[in-house]
């Protein structure tokens, strides 16, 4: 089992710090984005940066909870997709710091 823990932590790195076959990682992925690009929405109905990022940082808070033993822990449409009325910068970097300390909180909790 330990050993299997082991190469799930190293894999999560590797797709976190791009060394891996996609040959990107998502924490340059993620740096190389602006604020103003991210909160845009390019093509009507569509999801921005920001919210992919922020339904990210979704599943991954349920991963967390899954690994801290509530099993009763579950997502919500609101909590799955959320919707922002205005869309401001600082939007952007509070999801870029929430994504890289549930990383830390994952890798940790594994």
């Amino acid at each position: 089992m330990h050993t299997e823990i082991h190469l799930l932590i190293r894999q999560l790195e590797e797709l976190y710090n791009g060394k891996n076959w996609v040959a990107v990682g998502a924490e340059p992925l993620l740096d190389a984005i602006d604020a103003g690009t991210a909160v845009q929405q390019k093509l009507s109905g569509r999801h921005s940066a920001l919210e992919i990022l922020q339904h990210m940082n979704a599943w991954r808070i349920f991963l967390l909870k899954k690994l801290q033993g509530e099993v009763d822990f579950d997502l919500t449409p609101d909590t799955n997709w959320v919707y922002h009325e205005t869309l401001y910068d600082e939007l952007w970097e509070e999801a870029v710091m929430e994504f890289k300390s549930l990383h830390i909180r994952i890798i940790e909790e594994l």
